[in-house]
């Protein structure tokens, strides 16, 4: 029954993260697409030329990121999607779990060896889109600059 509960109230907190994310981009003013390269550029870490000239001022705003999060963390609970925090990674995968984001991150010790996985609550997503990118890039995710700002 416990397990049933936990299953429907995680259901519950995916729909409606996925009703934030629909309010968010309309307050916010994203365009599908500016939501679309944001997605793409927290799963791969990467943008193509012709995908960085169609960015707003050639930057990627802050808050086009942490919506992007949202979906895909509603959608498929850890970010990058393709990583576990039990998977040997270097750097951070985002969970959402239990209402609450969650932080893990890990790097490599040695060639193929990786440390202890260090993981932490975030205080709210736009603090674990922070950590993501400050691990991923700084200010900047493979050159694409981020205003943290906007």
């Amino acid at each position: 029954m416990a397990f049933l509960s936990r299953f429907l109230l995680g259901r519950q907190s995916r729909r409606n993260a996925i009703r934030l994310h629909k309010l968010e981009r309309v307050t916010l003013d994203l365009t599908d697409r500016e939501c679309e390269l944001a997605s793409k550029l927290l799963q791969t870490f990467h943008l193509s030329v012709s995908e960085r000239q169609e960015l707003p001022s050639g930057t990627m705003r802050l808050s086009a990121l942490v919506a992007a999060a949202r979906s895909e963390l509603a959608r498929e609970r850890y970010l990058p999607s393709r990583l576990r925090p039990a998977s040997d990674f270097d750097g951070i995968v985002l969970e959402f779990r239990d209402d609450s984001y969650w932080i893990h991150e890990r790097h490599e010790s040695g060639i193929g060896r990786f440390g202890p996985t260090a993981s932490r609550s975030a205080k709210d997503l736009r603090d674990a889109v922070r950590a993501y990118i400050r691990v991923h890039g700084g200010s900047s995710i493979d050159g694409v600059p981020i205003d943290v700002d906007a």
